[in-house]
This record gives structure tokens, C-alpha cells and sequence, in this order.
């Protein structure tokens, strides 16, 4: 993937403010919902399962999971693993980027501090991500070390016939503590198991989302597709300058204004919010280049 150009960075211009506002309300409704749903005795989790009738959608790691480690293919699953891998193939990783609970409970902390105390917040963000950088230009973990991760944990289960990932997933151990909050007003004990998560950030230049096992298999389902994708906009007003600001607020380090990545890109929409010159948009199918190696 090409280098942008160093330009003196532009400072962020929100000409989308509702991409903003719809990912705080998306956000909210989640985490909430969660909650609410609980409260209510709906069986509901957008990381666990979502029963529609006789289909059931569930986390499709967690289906690989729960198959392998017993050993037997559960029939009842299979319809809505298929459907599951459908909507990744059209809708990508936007899942990730609007929906995940981890996610949105991280960035609902992180705002919240930066909120209260933005001094202390902005002064452990730097020195973290500095030691981030450090870390993991050392390491330089690849792509071949991610999905060895991903394979291991489906050939755990099928080995010690035990799903060990859905119990210290961070996606469940959120949505547990959000329920256990709302029906029984305490917090769960393995909540400490959002230690692995916050210590693997330190090993990625684009923090945990780069190794989190269900974001990467979600990668490989939405590789081959191409739709809803930013991208350069042929007929905006002002051409790209390749000022790099796109690449600077995109969550996984891409570069849309030149390549974009399938298996990468979460459709946040960061990138179109933030470009000062409005030469990004929307692509209903992405026809720039693809890098997904």
C-alpha cells in the first residue's frame, strides 16, 4: 500500500455531522438495548445470538466454535450462519464499526474521560500509544500471525472439544456485564478478562481490532465483496491533495482516498466525515483498488 504524501495535516472539518450523530445514537441504542432487553427477559445480544422465529443468527465464531468442540455439525445453527455470512459479504465489517459491544463500550469510556478529565486522558492516550508504536515495531505482527491466531482458537475447540474463546471474548464479557448491571445492579468478576484485550493492543500498530478473532473472521466472509465502500469521488469539486487525513482518523489505518481493504474496513465512515476537501463518498460497489493481501 502506497505511502500518503506529507502534507501538513488539516485540521478535521465535519461536513457529515450525521455520520457522527447516527454512530452516538447506534451506539447508545446497543448498549442500551442490551440492557433494556434484559431487563425485560428479551433473549437479545448483538454478539451472542438473535432468535427470528426458527432462525437463529448467531456469532459466527462462536458457531465454529460450538460445532468443532462437539464434535457434530448443529443443523439448527446452519441457516443463520448462512445468512450471517451473507450480510458480511454485502455489509462487510460495518458490524464492527457500529455495532459491536466492545467497541462501543471503548470508545463510550474513552469519551467519557476525555470529557472529565481531558488533560490526564490526552497525557495516558499519548504515552500509550507511544509505547504501542514502540512494541510493536518490534514485534511487527502480520497478517500470517493474525489468522494463526483465528485457526488456532477453531483448532483448540476441535482438539479440547471446549469453546475457550466464547468465554474470555471481550464482545461477550461486555454484554454479560451490561446484563448482569441491569438485573442484578453488580458488576461480573470476569470482567477482568478485558486485560487481554487492553495488553494485545500494545502488540498491533492499529490496536486490538487488528487481532480480534471475530473482526477477522468477519474479514474473510466480506473479503470478496465490494459494496458500501468509501472511496474517491471523480466529480467532487476539489481533487484529493493526498494531504493523509483519511488514513489519520481511518480506526484501521487504511488509506481510502488511494486503496481500500474488504476484510479491513469497518464502513465507519470516519474517512468521508473528516475530508476537508469533500472528494470522498459512499460507493454503492467500490470499483478503486482493492488490497486485501
Amino acid at each position: 500500500m502506497s505511502e500518503p504524501k506529507q502534507h501538513p495535516q488539516p485540521k478535521p472539518k465535519s461536513r457529515s455531522a450525521w455520520y457522527r450523530r447516527a454512530r452516538v445514537i447506534t451506539g447508545a441504542f446497543v448498549l442500551l438495548g442490551i440492557m433494556a432487553a434484559s431487563r425485560l427477559n428479551v433473549p437479545f445480544s448483538p454478539c451472542v445470538f438473535l432468535r427470528l422465529g426458527p432462525v437463529t443468527l448467531a456469532c459466527p465464531l462462536g458457531t465454529l466454535e460450538v460445532n468443532l468442540a462437539g464434535h457434530t455439525l448443529i443443523w439448527g445453527l446452519l441457516p443463520g450462519f448462512i445468512i450471517v455470512c451473507a450480510l458480511l459479504f454485502i455489509l462487510g465489517r460495518m458490524w464492527c464499526g457500529w455495532v459491536c459491544p466492545a467497541s462501543l463500550a471503548g470508545n463510550a469510556i474513552g469519551n467519557a474521560c476525555a470529557f472529565l478529565l481531558p488533560g490526564p486522558s490526552s497525557a495516558v492516550k499519548s504515552r500509550w500509544r507511544g509505547l504501542a508504536e514502540k512494541i510493536s515495531g518490534r514485534f511487527s505482527p502480520g497478517k500470517a500471525q493474525m489468522l494463526g491466531l483465528l485457526f488456532g482458537l477453531l483448532l483448540g475447540a476441535l482438539i479440547f472439544g471446549y469453546p475457550f474463546w466464547s468465554i474470555v471474548c471481550p464482545l461477550g464479557v461486555v454484554s454479560r456485564a451490561l446484563i448482569e448491571a441491569a438485573v442484578h445492579l453488580r458488576p461480573r468478576l470476569d470482567l477482568l478478562f478485558l486485560l487481554l484485550p487492553v495488553l494485545g493492543m500494545l502488540f498491533f500498530r492499529w490496536g486490538w481490532k487488528c487481532a480480534c478473532p471475530v473482526g477477522l473472521l468477519h474479514g474473510l466472509a466480506a473479503a470478496p465483496g465490494r459494496t458500501l465502500l468509501p472511496m474517491a469521488d471523480p466529480n467532487a469539486p476539489k481533487p484529493c491533495n493526498e494531504c493523509g487525513l483519511c488514513r489519520l482518523v481511518c480506526p484501521a489505518g487504511l488509506y481510502p482516498a488511494k486503496e481500500i481493504s474488504t476484510a479491513l474496513c469497518t464502513k465507519c465512515l470516519r474517512c468521508i466525515e473528516h475530508c476537508p476537501r469533500g472528494c470522498l463518498k459512499l460507493a454503492l460497489r467500490q470499483t478503486a483498488p482493492i488490497d486485501n493481501v
